[in-house]
């Protein structure tokens, strides 16, 4: 049976150290919280999950702000949002790139909040985050999984398989997935995949004639590098951004019996 790597990375991998901090946040509910880091850069994921969890707790919707910069503009919309009435969960799940003048109109907001608003902020490290701002928040710094954490997420492997698929992924947990499930050929495919040329991704998706089922795990594995390359990297934000996107609308029009030849012709030119 093979992987399904969205719903394996809807699982966060945490130290038991960062589990428990965050497991405390939640009882303590801070107006504001700020994930900072991890190893495997998935901290945009955590305070995603760390959101749904607080939203479920107080029975409202998370008000959410992913896949868009953090501009002046949106700042202003969201301290719109969060004068009226009513809780809220506010997600703003990465500032990695967003400008001083951007996080100082975000921390009027943090400054001020209003009755029963909560914010839930995230960044790769605090470099990328005023000290001012992450002075008005919880903040949780991330730790880096230990082989037991890894061990406690996938206890159907072995520890001999975990430290194997550790050392080949190269710290990427999309990577570490692929190796654990025996996809590791067709994540290779994915890797051609993004460091190569329109022409050169074209024929790989020429020769290669994929099934439905294999272009939509590949696709999904390109999407996960993208992700990664957001998460622990601070140039080529947008182009990444706009990468993400384009691999989400090629694995929906994929599954909705889209051609995939087509499919994936257009995504080896757009991205």
């Amino acid at each position: 049976m093979k992987t399904d790597l969205a719903n394996q990375l809807k699982t966060p991998l945490l130290h038991q150290n960062s589990s428990q901090a965050l497991k405390n946040a939640l009882n303590s509910e801070p107006h504001a919280l700020l994930v900072l880091g991890g190893e495997i850069g998935n901290h945009a994921a955590i305070a995603s999950v760390y959101a749904d969890n607080l939203a479920k707790k107080l029975n409202v919707v998370v008000s959410r702000y992913e896949d868009q910069d953090v501009s002046i503009e949106l700042v202003r919309e969201i301290r719109n949002l969060v004068r009226s009435a009513g809780t809220k969960v506010v997600l703003i799940p990465s500032l990695d790139g967003a400008s001083s003048d951007a996080q100082n109109a975000l921390l009027k907001a943090l400054e001020e909040p209003s009755q029963g608003t909560y914010f839930v902020l995230s960044a790769t490290n605090s470099d990328a985050v005023l000290q001012t701002v992450e002075s008005r928040t919880h903040t949780i710094e991330l730790q880096t999984p230990r082989v037991e954490d890894f061990m406690r997420v996938h206890e159907d492997h072995s520890e001999d398989e975990i430290k194997t698929a550790l050392r080949a992924s190269g710290g990427s947990y999309p990577s570490f997935i692929a190796y654990l499930s025996g996809e590791r050929d067709e994540y290779e495919l994915a890797k051609q995949f993004v460091v190569g040329t329109p022409q050169q991704r074209m024929a790989i998706v020429s020769t290669q004639g994929f099934d439905r089922p294999t272009a939509i795990r590949i696709v999904g594995y390109v999407q996960s590098i993208y992700v990664y390359f957001l998460e622990t990297q601070t140039k080529a934000v947008e182009l990444n951004k706009n990468r993400v996107m384009l691999c989400q609308q090629t694995s929906k029009r994929l599954s909705a019996n889209g051609n995939i030849k087509l499919l994936l012709d257009e995504l080896s030119i757009n991205l």
